[in-house]
């Protein structure tokens, strides 16, 4: 995926090492953002999403792995995590062996799960993001770990560790976390390089920012390639990369159309999306599965759950894909062959189409909502 960004002396810049801000984070995130869980001594995990699994009374329960719904909606609240109408609790489901309590999400009144925000450095590519460290479970000791532990269907659900506690089950551990704030309108590394507007600064600022295919619009978000670009006519000044899920193929003859359900996330039509011919491969980058549609003449290819490959010539009216930011956040899973690239997510295709020979060759632009 391109990722290279060059700007003119004067603009915000992507670091290229990490070095922490002097000003902190704010405790409140409005959404949507979703939540990664990072431990790089366990694969498994690691880089790995919070979804939430519908529950009686309206509760939702948290798990990353094969169990629950991809939940793209959060907001952080005064460093309470909250998914519409319910918020993050620790109450109930208490193991005597290592002293874990539930993590879950509620309308409820049960002790809140408080979480303060610091930045720290991405494990994988040094890159500034936002963390969320447990103040503490509310009406409880302050301190305290949230760890996950193995659950249903090669699953892990998440636990809260009491401050001081040496537990440990040793036949299911509960693994302590990292939890990252994505912002799904900018990336943390631009939210942290950005410092607070000064209105001793407020003076015109001209500047240029080189971007691939750049078309800007004042106070809109046009993306052409991989990166969206704010420009606002306020004074100074103010751009904001926004590092967006799928990989340039233009050069190759394809055009990036969008992130498009599959069949479990549309009510009224069954089937796949792409579904003339199939490929599946460890392997899997985005070249591999155009040139694999390419020979067939097929219109549209596309990739999913980081290592399959779909064609068609058409794809059905409910499964077209959506222009705005939000609409790409479904897309989330490195390719298996290319951990640079982005190949669909759980059942979300990253779908091109062939450019017409003789024609310009142009991605889908995608607007803030």
């Amino acid at each position: 995926m391109h990722r290279t960004i060059t700007f003119i002396p004067g603009l915000l810049a992507v670091a290229s090492a990490c070095i922490i801000p002097a000003h902190s984070p704010p405790t409140t995130i409005h959404g949507p953002i979703r939540i990664r869980v990072q431990n790089p001594k366990y694969s498994d995990i690691h880089g790995e999403y919070l979804n939430l699994l519908p529950s009686g009374g309206g509760d939702q329960h948290p798990f990353i792995g094969s169990v629950g719904d991809v939940t793209t909606g959060l907001e952080l609240i005064d460093g309470v995590l909250q998914y519409g109408h319910v918020h993050a609790v620790i109450n109930g489901e208490d193991s005597i062996i290592d002293d874990t309590t539930k993590v879950f999400f509620t309308e409820r009144g049960d002790p809140k799960a408080i979480f303060k925000t610091e930045y720290g450095c991405n494990p994988d590519t040094d890159e500034v993001q936002v963390e969320l460290s447990l103040v503490g479970r509310q009406y409880h000791p302050a301190g305290g770990d949230i760890c996950v532990r193995s659950s249903i269907e090669d699953s892990y659900e998440f636990r809260y560790s009491p401050p001081g506690n040496d537990k440990v089950d040793p036949e299911r551990e509960c693994i302590d976390v990292t939890l990252v704030a994505i912002s799904l309108h900018k990336s943390a590394a631009a939210d942290a390089a950005e410092p607070a507007p000064s209105a001793a600064a407020a003076t015109p600022v001209t500047s240029t920012v080189v971007v691939t295919s750049t078309v800007v619009a004042t106070s809109t978000v046009v993306v052409t390639s991989t990166v969206a670009v704010v420009v606002t006519t306020a004074k100074p000044a103010v751009v904001v990369v926004v590092d967006l899920p799928f990989d340039d193929q233009t050069a190759n003859g394809w055009a990036f159309r969008g992130c498009a359900p599959e069949e479990r996330y549309v009510d009224d039509a069954a089937g796949r999306t792409l579904d003339d011919a199939f490929w599946a491969d460890d392997d899997m980058t985005n070249e591999d599965c155009l040139k694999f549609c390419a020979k067939g003449d097929f219109d549209y290819g596309g990739t999913e759950w980081g290592r399959e490959c779909w064609c068609a010539d058409a794809y059905p009216a409910t499964r077209q894909p959506g222009n705005t930011l939000a609409s790409l956040e479904g897309c989330d899973f490195d390719c298996a062959g290319d951990k640079n690239q982005t190949c669909g997510g759980d059942a979300w295709l990253s779908l091109y189409e062939a450019c017409e020979a003789g024609k310009p060759c142009v991605n889908s632009k995608f607007y803030h909502e």
